[in-house]
């Protein structure tokens, strides 16, 4: 039995996928994924008061 594929959102263009990795490496850069997670996680710290 084949389990189900759930969608996965992607971190830089939000659209849902089935794999991310080919997604990523079809659609977008490594820059940009660097770029993502790098905003993304100062945003977090922003919110935790850490960069306060």
């Amino acid at each position: 039995m084949k389990g189900e594929t759930f969608p996965i959102r992607c971190p830089i263009c939000r659209n849902d996928v089935t794999d991310l990795t080919h997604h990523l490496s079809a659609f977008h850069s490594k820059e940009e994924l660097a770029e993502r997670v790098a905003a993304t996680y100062k945003e977090r710290l922003d919110e935790e008061g850490v960069l306060g």
